[in-house]
């Protein structure tokens, strides 16, 4: 008796923390343990059934799932729409004899609540790269996230297609467990270049070549991280994009480190690092996490609240290295002269290079904003030249830069016929400008497709 008046007083107590404690227990529970505990009692079920529980729980175990179409995270995992086991994507790679030496990577493919895509090395991945075989794995994408820790089971057929004869295809199968440590498997020699390249032997068509892998997950392992109580932050100001005359927006490389309490208010970290973000105004500061995108850019991504704190700001993100960087932005340097523009913290914001082609320099101009609602491309234009510096009257050459890995398709001409929605800008976004004038066919990089690619050339040289 007295053993059950004394796991009763228990939970009575429990069941008088305020709801705020409640919620920091709960956010450390799986969604297997949280949909358990809502059947402990009523005021545990309405407050294990808030959202933000839900949100943070599958952005966690799975980071690269897509809810754009559903926002009721808890219905999403109740469904199970995410448990998805197999799948099948293609990948094309073009100017197959003409690939870098180092690795090409397909786009992720979502299967369920894994990710996957086709990795080749178009001269193979033994250490002395000969040359004479191509190597193609299969790449299990996303094992970590700062709380969670994946291994994937999984067996998978990557194939060739033969264009002239589909039952001559070269398919190669396997079975493996994916990790961090791990994360791709395959063969070292999928097949002879010589034989591949071959337009006579069907593979090569067009100078292409076409992958298609077929996936099934037969089991997923987590294991949740136990989160430091600091955080590393880097501070990256547009001083950094002006000095960073070449490739991406910054060097964040050299960037001094600084830990803070991962309970710390933004409000109090921007005032810590004052020395880093230099004579920004406390109430001009626009806060933004800059993330490495799957091309291998680095943007800014996700716009922060000072009132946030690290932990909340961070929850549903991934911190490499338990590093955030932390882009503060002076709000006065956003053009928001846009006439169809309302202020809004949902509007994109998109920034401007110039690239010089005698100088093989791009320079950073500054950044713009126009509305999340759809807009013609040609209402901005000629902000873009303003901030770029070139006169109105003349005609320009707009790309977005797209990718840092591939050099076959770095960048994408801005069409002004176009909407930005269907150019799919997201904040974040960087348009390198040039003067049509400017293009010069008697210089090593006369404009910017070619200048980007050499950047892009000489990383793959580097990786060699």
């Amino acid at each position: 008796e007295e053993e059950e008046e004394e796991e009763e007083e228990v939970v009575a107590a429990i069941s008088i923390l305020p709801v705020e404690c409640l919620m920091h227990v709960f956010y450390r529970l799986s969604l297997n343990d949280l949909r358990n505990v809502r059947e402990t009692c009523k005021e545990w079920s309405e407050v294990g059934g808030k959202d933000e529980l839900w949100e943070s729980g599958c952005r966690a175990e799975w980071p690269v799932f897509d809810a754009s179409y559903n926002n009721d995270w808890k219905q999403i995992w109740m469904s199970g729409n995410v448990r998805t086991r197999s799948g099948e994507f293609e990948f094309v790679l073009e100017n197959a004899s003409k690939a870098p030496p180092s690795r090409v990577e397909s786009p992720v493919y979502r299967i369920g609540e894994t990710a996957w895509a086709i990795r080749i090395f178009p001269f193979g991945s033994d250490a002395g790269r000969s040359g004479e075989h191509l190597s193609g794995y299969m790449c299990c994408r996303d094992l970590r996230t700062e709380t969670m820790e994946h291994m994937v089971s999984a067996s998978f057929t990557l194939e060739l297609i033969n264009h002239l004869d589909p039952k001559e295809s070269k398919s190669n199968s396997s079975q493996f467990t994916f990790s961090k440590k791990t994360d791709d498997w395959g063969w070292a020699r999928f097949g002879s270049r010589e034989e591949l390249l071959d337009p006579d032997n069907g593979f090569c068509f067009g100078d292409t070549l076409m992958f298609v892998a077929r996936v099934n997950v037969t089991n997923v392992k987590k294991r949740r991280l136990a989160l430091p109580p600091y955080v590393c932050v880097k501070v990256v100001t547009s001083a950094h994009f002006r000095q960073n005359r070449q490739g991406d927006l910054a060097d964040l490389s050299q960037l001094p480190i600084t830990q803070v309490p991962r309970s710390a208010l933004l409000s109090d970290v921007v005032d810590r690092l004052k020395p880093h973000i230099g004579d920004i105004p406390v109430e001009h500061m626009q806060l933004w996490s800059m993330v490495t995108r799957s091309n291998k850019s680095v943007r800014p991504s996700e716009r922060f609240r000072m009132d946030q704190t690290i932990r909340s700001a961070t929850k549903s993100m991934y911190l490499p290295n338990n590093c955030l960087m932390l882009y503060v932005q002076d709000a006065r340097e956003v053009d928001a002269s846009l006439d169809c523009l309302a202020e809004s913290e949902n509007n994109i914001v998109l920034y401007v290079k110039r690239f010089d082609p005698v100088t093989q320099e791009m320079h950073y101009c500054g950044c713009f904003e126009f509305p999340e609602s759809n807009v013609p491309c040609a209402t901005f234009c000629p902000l873009v030249s303003k901030l770029a510096g070139i006169e109105e009257s003349k005609e320009v050459l707009v790309f977005e830069e797209i990718s840092r890995i591939s050099s076959f398709i770095p960048c994408e001409e801005l069409n002004p016929a176009y909407d930005a929605k269907e150019h799919e800008y997201e904040s974040g976004d960087v348009l390198v400008v040039q003067d049509k004038d400017t293009v010069d066919k008697s210089l090593p990089f006369p404009d910017v497709p070619s200048f980007l690619r050499s950047l892009i050339s000489d990383t793959d040289a580097g990786d060699v």
